[in-house]
């Protein structure tokens, strides 16, 4: 009856040991799995965040490109078009930067066959701050003419130049220079002031100052 007994338990307690270690190699499996698993997903959201940052450096990178300031080539392209004058009538042209009342600008200098321009055009945005241009050779009477063009002539001539400014705002007179007779005078409008020079046989504008004005 003893021996029966004693074989009983040794049988059960073998089958526990079984039981207990095919238990324990489960939960090791189980626990390797989960390990695997969590590191994958620890390497899947790490190339997702470098992802992320690549990207959001990028986009910087172009927004710092398209809010920056105009080149100097863009500045001479918005002087000519200003002037209306040809890239192929342009005899010689300086570009230099400088800074004047805060703002950082392209002082442009060009020389066409009869004239001379001077432009300041601001970095940030391109506005033309001032504009001067004059004859670089005296023109003189010598065109068949035989009388002045008259002041309303000349005044018409002026604010062909000046888009939405009257008559009433130009003030003008005529003036000799150099044995040239000339209308010389001055427009106020929308916060520019204009100086202007007009040859009185030829009706050509000979000089032209704009600059704002506070």
């Amino acid at each position: 009856m003893k021996k029966k007994v004693i074989t009983i338990l040794g049988v059960m307690t073998i089958g526990g040991l079984l039981v207990t270690g095919c238990t324990g190699q489960n939960n090791t499996s189980t626990q390797e799995n989960t390990v695997i698993t969590t590191q994958a997903d620890m390497i899947d959201n790490t190339a997702n965040v470098g992802e992320g940052t690549t990207n959001s450096t990028t986009n910087q990178g172009n927004n710092q490109q398209s809010g920056g300031k105009i080149t100097a080539e863009r500045a001479q392209e918005i002087a000519l078009e200003h002037a209306g004058v040809k890239e192929k009538d342009v005899l010689s042209i300086q570009t230099k930067q400088d800074i004047d009342d805060g703002n950082a600008l392209y002082e442009i200098e060009f020389y066409t066959a009869n004239k001379k321009y001077e432009y300041d055009i601001k970095m940030d945005d391109g506005s033309v701050l001032k504009v001067d241009f004059e004859a670089v050779q005296n023109a003189n009477n010598g065109n068949g003419a035989n009388n002045p063009i008259t002041e309303k002539e000349a005044t018409d001539i002026v604010l062909k130049k000046v888009n939405g400014a009257t008559k009433d705002m130009v003030v003008l007179h005529q003036d000799m220079d150099d044995g040239m007779l000339l209308y010389e005078g001055k427009l106020l409008y929308n916060g520019t002031e204009y100086e202007f020079e007009i040859n009185a046989y030829t009706g050509d504008i000979i000089k032209w100052e704009q600059e704002a004005f506070h």
